[in-house]
């Protein structure tokens, strides 16, 4: 980590609410911002300090709950859910995946680029949803209930009638009573992340305090009309529950893709600061400073965190990579993808991409500082690791325009 000052400080909001946040300056800085995640509870150091590797001035916030527990005790003052929702978002930086959505909303002019990671978006439908997942598998070892002990692969044993009844449910979207979409099915292969989440044993015992509390969701508007032309977003979510944000962001007839950019990560579940891959902050940059979207991210399996195992393309919604038939499968080389457009005449352009090969080899993390300089002079690719799950960054281009 380069030479830097770290400065807390607290921010009153209201008489009775507050936020604090951490601003990290390096003594040698590259003119850049950067807003870092946390899961909600508490300043995440780590992730403001990723911002350092990349020598960015780098901010972190609490927004005004450091609860260590999770106990959400804060949840009954209102001003404290407008500080959790938007206030801190807007007056300091931003929390996962759906601030970040909620910060280009209702501010798009506060950053130049935005990497939205697994946002928990469409709020007044996906907390219902949490609770009728919990509802699924409730009263506790009833008849359909499914045990966490059959969560992953099993041989020999079966499932009963009620069983498979709960487990379709689960498989398949929420549709209401007048086959009204509501929300997003799980997806198959992410069954072992389920004991952790509203599936499990933990979550349907408390499933009538959850009823509760969720009654005063039940009256909110649920807009999901908001416009995100003004900026530009890299968009990546987790195949274990993200894959209803396609549906909740309104094109409002504008071209999509010259601001947008959505990739869906097999097997990545929720990412945090031990997932490294290749860098999505730096195609952030290079799409903001240099005007080059992605279309693919080359995503990698580590062997223990130290040398590559797989790396794969992982292309940009609704592109897919598929294997070329020869080649080593473990390689982005033996790998393209269609790239689908709409010209002006309203026909479909269809264009093959190559993949190209990555490296392999040791993971590049202490050489993220010198990537990023060679990104400034020019390089249209660079590889290193971020850790943050939620990034977004002020460009010194900005200040130019």
């Amino acid at each position: 980590m380069p030479a830097n000052c770290a400065v807390q400080l607290n921010v009153t909001t209201k008489v009775n609410t507050y936020f604090s946040f951490i601003l990290m300056l390096p003594t040698k800085w590259n003119s850049r911002f950067f807003g870092a995640a946390q899961s909600g509870q508490g300043i995440n150091h780590i992730d403001v300090a990723t911002g350092m590797r990349y020598v960015f001035a780098a901010v972190g916030t609490d927004t005004g709950h450091t609860d260590s527990d999770m106990s959400s005790s804060w949840i009954g003052n209102p001003e404290s859910i407008t500080d959790w929702a938007w206030r801190a978002n807007h007056e300091m930086t931003v929390i996962g995946g759906r601030q970040s959505l909620k910060e280009l909303e209702m501010f798009p002019e506060d950053y130049d680029g935005v990497a939205v990671g697994c946002p928990a978006w469409w709020t007044t439908h996906n907390q219902l949803w949490n609770l009728k997942q919990t509802l699924y598998q409730s009263p506790a070892k009833s008849p359909h209930t499914i045990p966490i002990s059959m969560f992953s692969v099993i041989d020999n044993f079966c499932l009963t009638s009620p069983q498979l009844d709960t487990l379709l449910s689960i498989y398949n979207d929420w549709v209401d009573v007048n086959q009204t979409y509501v929300f997003s099915h799980v997806l198959y292969r992410s069954e072992e992340t389920w004991a952790n989440g509203n599936i499990g044993d933990g979550s349907a015992s408390n499933s009538a305090n959850q009823l509760w509390y969720m009654q005063k969701s039940l009256g909110l508007t649920d807009f999901t009309a908001a416009d995100l032309s003004y900026g530009t977003v890299a968009l990546g979510a987790s195949v274990y529950f993200h894959d209803h944000v396609t549906r909740t962001l309104a094109p409002m007839g504008i071209e999509v893709d010259d601001f947008y950019r959505f990739f869906l990560v097999p097997g990545l579940d929720i990412p945090g600061y031990s997932d490294p891959r290749h860098d999505v902050l730096l195609a952030l940059m290079t799409w903001v400073e240099n005007g080059t979207a992605p279309d693919s991210i080359i995503g990698t399996k580590f062997n223990d965190d130290l040398t590559v195992a797989k790396q794969r393309h992982i292309c940009a919604f609704p592109n897919q990579a598929k294997y070329d038939g020869t080649g080593d499968v473990d390689v982005p080389g033996s790998w393209s993808w269609t790239r689908e457009k709409e010209r002006a005449d309203g026909h479909e352009l269809k264009e093959t991409v190559k993949g190209r090969a990555g490296k392999k080899g040791k993971k590049l993390k202490a050489s993220c500082g010198k990537k990023i300089a060679q990104s400034q002079d020019g390089e249209k690719e660079a590889i290193g690791t971020t850790h943050a799950t939620v990034t977004k960054i002020r460009s010194p281009l900005h200040e130019e325009q």
